[in-house]
């Protein structure tokens, strides 16, 4: 049975650091694992903040729970927490069943906790986990996208090696600019059950990971004794996360990425002289005296001196209470496996052994005082990959981003400005060699596709919107061959011909749904009707060429002046350069508020028939002089909207752009005020947009007011409609009912 163990005698030095610092609550750690017992004695003075959608009301991952425990437990609570009064959130990416064992999980789990702790504006990202990967197996590109993120905005990830005890890492800790933590022995020596890797040697680090104290889910009084490299890692976040803080203190700014180069460039390294293989210690061990005394070399002479006293003052009494312990009975062995083959995310427990620290919530065995229970945490499944480390990375490296230097950084879904614009599908290709692959593989496809009246419509230009769109959509034996290459594209939002914004996925990775939209997007815009298209393409590639359908294929019948417009609701999140050289501002759209449309087809909508033209004789100018009767509501309405997204035009940054947008976009829900205007003839005046008289807590109010006259008779009261518009979110949305009221005719027309 394992001794229990304080970790002031695992990090001797800690004392030392807790002397300057205990946290700052400006430091955010985020904890990605299994569910925490946010109610456990140890954690309930912490400032934590679940990212969890759903609130179980009892929580079963002991592993969750002790890993956020080694970070933030209260002082006296029993287990002492590297960094108490940091800030933490906790964010669920293993799973449980039904007898709450951890459940494997996925890479992709990962990406999103990474996103959601990005989002949140986490400091640092800890991750007990990761799979091993197989032979040939690499990390996914959403996993390597949301890391080389946290790199761009000075985000510190820290991960688990993994606890096979062999010369491969796991992912994501095998990835580059991941500080990557294996576990060592209390009297230095590497743990056997302790991952490293070749990589490793530049870039990872070990910690203290056998004897740790830590507690245990569901239980209020409960604690444990464990092992494995899950637990090392925390152990390190937590010291980052002090040395954070200590930046702070000293007037500093954060750089966590600063602190990762303190981190491995602090350590005590392993030497020949210790006559063991170093393979396993990688850098070196975690070195706490080192690191602090580097954070305090950045600041002023006279503040180093008064400070260093004080640090020396510290290490005496650090060394004087090594011997603090943990009262302890009952002790309850928690015996957990290690599973070797899992080919899924895992926490990285080794052959954890979890001893209970006497909770009078657990009942001891009948038969034993020590009762055994296998697997209730299972063992670390994302085991090495092979490793993904050979993967690109962002060329920022840890030096193009520094906050120090850039504070704010990298946009987030918090401090991003909100987009709500209208305008047109088009796409660049970014580079030449992107369009020289485009050139061959649509060259390619061309030449494949079998002769006839299809083949006659298209051609093999990456330059022709209309063969683009098909070539993207082409379905072939149920399968749509093309479609991935939605994603080498830079997609744009066009604005009489010209690129405003570039569409892409710098806050979050997209689904193939958003690709897709863009691709039909596209194909409306050109005239494809995509359903039939894909039907049409698919019965050919199976020999059969179906006219009927064909003739369906190509929208006949839509006027060159009647424009696709789109509406684009999203963040600016970045920049793209283009082609030819221009940057223009990226935008992360939102999925379900992406929405498209012609005039004519809004206006068939409404009920709206096509009208034949028609002419009268004008009196008085004599015989055979005619003009058009007064055009009928159809045209009014599609003279009123021409103008309206004409004369509009803007980049919808803005709260009054937004609601002006929205209203344009949302008229078809109007549509018994539109066919009032256009059933009587009126023309548009103006527009304006002011304050909202609806005030609604924390949202920004618009009233959208729209003027109308009567071009016949201008001594006609002119008519408004005035709507309000709430536009906090990324999505506009109208609050209370629209107003209408006349009004002689002074405003001056747009």
């Amino acid at each position: 049975m394992n001794k229990e163990t304080n970790v002031t005698q695992l990090l001797p030095e800690i004392d030392t650091l807790w002397e300057q610092t205990k946290g700052d609550a400006s430091v955010t750690i985020a904890v990605l694992d299994g569910p925490v017992d946010l109610q456990h004695d140890t954690l309930r003075e912490a400032a934590i903040s679940s990212l969890d959608v759903l609130v179980q009301t009892e929580v079963r991952s002991t592993h969750g729970t002790f890993v956020t425990s080694l970070i933030f437990a209260s002082h006296d609570s029993g287990v002492l927490g590297i960094a108490p009064t940091c800030s933490g959130l906790v964010k669920s990416i293993y799973r449980e069943d039904e007898n709450g064992n951890l459940l494997s999980s996925s890479q992709s789990d990962i990406e999103y906790g990474i996103r959601e702790a990005l989002d949140q504006e986490a400091d640092i990202i800890n991750i007990s986990g990761g799979e091993k990967l197989r032979e040939g197996d690499q990390i996914i590109a959403t996993l390597a996208d949301a890391l080389d993120l946290c790199e761009k905005k000075g985000v510190l990830v820290v991960a688990a090696t993994g606890n096979e005890g062999d010369d491969n890492m796991h992912v994501p800790a095998s990835y580059p600019t991941v500080l990557a933590v294996g576990s060592i022995q209390k009297d230095g020596l590497p743990s056997t059950f302790s991952n490293w890797s070749k990589v490793g040697a530049a870039k990872g680090i070990v910690a203290p990971g056998e004897d740790v104290v830590g507690a245990i889910a569901n239980h209020t009084a409960t604690k444990a004794i464990s092992k494995g490299t899950s637990f090392s890692t925390a152990l390190v976040s937590g010291v980052a996360g002090l040395l954070a803080s200590l930046q702070k203190k000293l007037g500093q700014k954060k750089d966590l990425l600063a602190i990762r180069q303190i981190l491995m460039g602090s350590v005590t390294p392993c030497t020949v002289d210790e006559q063991i293989d170093c393979a396993p210690i990688m850098t070196g061990r975690l070195n706490i005296h080192n690191a602090m005394r580097q954070v305090l070399e950045a600041i002023p002479d006279e503040a180093l001196q008064e400070t260093s006293d004080d640090v020396v003052t510290s290490a005496t009494t650090a060394e004087e209470n090594t011997t603090t312990t943990i009262e302890s009975q009952n002790f309850l062995t928690l015996n957990n496996t290690n599973m070797e083959n899992q080919k899924e995310t895992t926490p990285s427990l080794a052959t954890n052994d979890l001893v209970d620290t006497g909770s009078p919530q657990v009942a001891p065995s009948s038969d034993d005082d020590a009762i055994t229970r296998t697997a209730a945490v299972q063992a670390s499944n994302v085991t090495q990959s092979s490793c993904g480390c050979n993967n690109a990375v962002s060329t920022s490296g840890g030096t193009t981003f520094n906050p120090v230097i850039n504070p704010g950084g990298y946009p987030t879904y918090r401090n991003s400005k909100l987009v709500n614009a209208i305008g047109q599908p088009s796409y660049d290709f970014g580079t030449r060699n992107n369009l020289d692959t485009f050139t061959a593989l649509m060259r390619t496809w061309y030449r494949k596709m079998p002769e006839g009246v299809l083949k006659g419509d298209l051609t093999d230009s990456p330059h022709d919107h209309k063969s683009m769109a098909a070539f993207l959509l082409y379905k072939e034996d149920n399968e749509f061959p093309n479609a991935f290459m939605a994603s080498q594209l830079i997609w744009l939002l066009n604005m009489n011909s010209t690129p405003i914004y570039s569409i892409g996925p710098k806050l979050s990775s997209f689904r193939g749904s958003i690709y897709l939209i863009l691709e039909q997007f596209l194909a409306n815009n050109v005239g494809i009707d995509y359903v039939h298209y894909t039907n049409y393409t698919n019965k050919l590639s199976q020999g059969e060429a179906d006219e009927k359908l064909y003739e369906k294929v190509f929208i006949t019948g839509k006027d060159d002046d009647d424009l696709m417009r789109m509406v684009l609701p999203g963040f600016v999140s970045g920049e793209s350069t283009l082609i030819n050289g221009n940057v223009i501002e990226t935008v992360t759209p939102v999925a379900y508020g992406l929405k498209n449309w012609t005039l004519n087809a809004l206006v068939d909508s409404l009920g709206f028939e096509k009208e034949t033209p028609q002419s009268t004789e004008v009196m008085g100018a004599g015989p055979g002089s005619v003009m058009p009767v007064k055009k009928g509501p159809r045209e009014h309405l599609i003279s009123i909207l021409n103008r309206l997204y004409v004369s509009t035009l803007n980049k919808g940054q803005s709260p009054e752009d937004r609601a002006l947008n929205y209203s344009l976009y949302n008229i078809v829900e109007l549509s018994e005020i539109i066919k009032e205007v256009a059933e009587a003839g009126l023309q548009l005046s103006g527009y304006k947009v002011v304050p909202s008289k609806i005030s609604r807590q924390n949202s920004i109010s618009r009233e959208v007011q729209l003027t109308f006259f009567d071009p016949t008779d201008t001594n006609k009261a002119s008519v408004t409609y005035s709507m309000q518009v709430d536009v906090s979110g990324v999505t506009p949305i109208m609050i209370g009912e629209t107003q209408k009221w006349y009004a002689p005719v002074r405003v001056a027309t747009i």
